[in-house]
This record gives structure tokens, sequence and C-alpha cells, in this order.
């Protein structure tokens, strides 16, 4: 039986922090049960079969092609054996909105946080040839352990162990976010890729997330949302739903610089902490404006799954939030202790 978990203090202070909501904010608490694409976790793999299968293109587990059975240091060093197991799992949410400090995915915003327009985000259309377009969004990482917040499955040791629905970092309180300068602080290599050859080479991988998965060794490229780089909230576009993706995107990448998320797809003994993501270890799908149940690779091109998401005419509209799925490669061992 499903069990819904109490979200943490910290969200409980927030949605009564917010009794003035932003009058642009438009904001609903998510739904796990419904509004959660559970056939995205699939294929499933154990050992060296594929439980349920998919049709859309997966990055292979760790240990692929070899034995299914695994082995993992225990007490003492000492090694347990183990079966692989692999699947997808809605982990985090990150959000990417032009009002600050207004949560679409947690029914709640904070007001007169914010005198005037500052922080607030941009979205500059191009006019001739004079004037590049640009868009500025703040995010939002959420942790969202979905099967741990319905109660499910807890009893296998690959399902992530953290809190179940939490904040865990706004980049309105960031001065890294708001400028390429200071950014470069945590991303010094954004220099190196700031020149005309390597963005070109960011060609090949949005035409490899077409139909494939992304190109983990351009990990610069965010295919046709641009460059990851720098770690703020700016692209170089003038679409709302592609500079919304990117800005998220970004988000995920910064997380992982700074060590605050790590990747379960390295090692399957554990999540590994790793400063260059794994771009095709991760996909997202989007959940306000309006949930879309179809997965998005990173740096998909927004013509494929943009139609319909957002309305100059609709309430908060351009206030965006995406779940994110990882890739899970898990030695599942049996642990007595």
């Amino acid at each position: 039986m499903m069990t819904c978990k109490k979200p943490s203090i910290l969200f409980v202070l927030i949605f009564f922090a917010a009794t003035n909501a932003l009058a642009l904010c438009e904001s609903n608490f998510v739904n796990p049960v419904t509004e959660v694409a559970w056939n995205f976790m699939f294929p499933v793999r154990i050992g060296a079969f594929t439980v349920f299968g998919s049709d859309e293109p997966d990055p292979d587990p760790i240990g692929a092609g070899s034995s299914p059975v695994c082995t993992c240091p225990g007490p003492q060093g000492l090694p347990i054996p183990g079966i692989l197991v692999s699947f997808w799992e809605p982990t985090y949410i990150f959000e990417a909105v032009q009002d600050p400090f207004c949560f679409p995915s947690m029914g709640a915003g904070i007001s007169n946080v914010v005198e005037g327009a500052k922080l607030k985000g941009t979205l500059q259309q191009q006019q001739g040839k004079g004037v590049t377009p640009h868009f500025f969004a703040q995010a939002h990482f959420i942790k969202f352990a979905a099967w741990q917040v319905l109660g499910m499955i807890e009893d296998i040791p690959c399902v992530t162990r953290e809190e179940d629905f939490d904040i865990g970092y706004l980049t309105e309180t960031d001065p890294m976010w708001q400028s390429d300068l200071m950014s470069l602080v945590i991303s010094p290599e954004a220099l190196v890729f700031a020149n005309p050859a390597l963005q070109l080479a960011c060609v090949a991988d949005a035409v490899s997330t077409i139909a494939d998965l992304p190109r983990n060794e351009l990990f610069w490229c965010m295919g046709q949302w641009g460059t990851a780089y720098p770690f703020t909230g700016s692209v170089t576009t003038d679409n709302i739903v592609g500079g919304s993706a990117a800005a998220a995107a970004k988000l995920l990448y910064k997380m992982h610089r700074q060590g605050v998320i790590c990747d379960s797809n390295i090692s399957a003994c554990g999540c590994t902490y790793a400063p260059i993501w794994h771009k095709s270890h991760y996909k997202m799908q989007v959940l306000r404006p309006k949930v879309l149940y179809e997965t998005i690779r990173i740096g998909e091109p927004t013509t494929l799954w943009e139609y319909g998401l957002s309305s100059p005419l609709e309430k908060g509209a351009d206030n965006f939030a995406f779940i994110v799925w990882k890739k899970v490669s898990c030695c599942m061992t049996y642990n007595p202790f």
C-alpha cells in the first residue's frame, strides 16, 4: 500500500511564508502519482535479462556485456557478490523561472523579497542584425525522491536515499549565477570553450540527440540548447521553452561541479561525484507549466516537444519545472549487517 510521506520542515516554512504569492506565479504542488510518467523508468535490467524494455535510446549500464554477477566492497573490505540491476529513477526537480522565488511545482511562491525588477528573468527577442537574442532565468534544485515520497520499494538498496522532498539550491541567493565573470570561479574552463571552433562541434551533439543519446565527450555542449558554459542563467536564445530547459540543465551541471549531486551510472557500487557531467545519464520530463508525458534528452531540439507548452496569454506560462530522471546501475548485494 502506498503512503505519502510528510514534506520537509524547510518546505513547510516556505509554504506558510507565501501569504502573498507572486503576481505572475502560478504554482501547483506536484502529484507524484498522476504527473510522473512512470513508464520512463524502463528499461529495467536484472542480471543478463531485460525485464521491461523500452524503445527509447538508453545508456549501457555499468558492466553491460560482461558477467551479470558483480561484487562490491563489504565490511572489512571483503567483496560481496551481487546482481547488476539498472533502471531510470525520478530523483530531482529543476525549475527555471522568470519570477524570482516562484516555485511552480511546490504550490508556493514568496513575494516581497525582491524590490522592483531585480533578479527577474528576461527574454530579449532578436531585432535586426545588431541585437543578439538573450534569455535569463533563475533556477531551483529540488530533491524529489519520488519512490520514497510514495513509500514504494524502499527495501531495494539501489533506490536513492535522500530527503523525500526538499529545496536543495536557489540561484536567487547565488551571486555567481547572476554574473558570467563570477561564475568562472567554479568553471574556469569556460574560457577555453568560448571559441567558434569548439562551439561548432556542438552541431554533432545536437544531431545525436534527435535519435540517440547526447555525446558525453562534448560535455560543454547541450545540443540545440547551446553551450553549458558559463554556469549562469544566461542563454543565447529568444525561445522561452528552450531557454528554460537550458537553464535547468545548466544548474544540473553546476550541482555536479559543486558536489551537490552524484552520478549513479559510473560505478555499480555507489553514487559517484563527478565534476564533469555525463549528459546521457539524465533525461527530463516537463512538469510545469503543463505536464508533458514524453522524455526529453538534454539538448534535444525544442521543435520536437515544445508545442503548446507556453502561451503568453496564460498566467505563469513563463515559469518552468522539469522532473529529472537519472540512470541507475547498481550491484544489488545482500548484506545481513
